[in-house]
């Protein structure tokens, strides 16, 4: 999996949660999703977190903590440190 197409799949999770219209790789996480939303347990924020990690395992990278200041991180910073923890 590419930076891009793991980008792009943040984007689209992320728009698909209805969190901004444009979101963009510098969109910061906590400007839009919330972890005390009804979507799910956990909020949008739990959500998009494990619509992103099913991707991820699904490429065949391990499954492994995410930053614990995800939620402050843009979508660009983000895809480079999971990468980075990849396979």
């Amino acid at each position: 999996m590419t930076r891009q197409q793991l980008v792009d799949g943040m984007l689209y999770e992320l728009r698909s949660l209805g969190s901004q219209a444009s979101p963009t790789e510098d969109t910061i996480h906590a400007d839009c999703l919330k972890s005390d939303d009804s979507l799910s347990p956990g909020g949008s924020a739990a959500k998009y977190k494990d619509a992103v990690t099913l991707v991820l395992v699904r490429q065949g990278y391990k499954q492994k903590a995410w930053p614990a200041n995800w939620m402050s991180m843009s979508v660009g910073a983000l895809a480079d440190a999971l990468l980075k923890k990849g396979t």
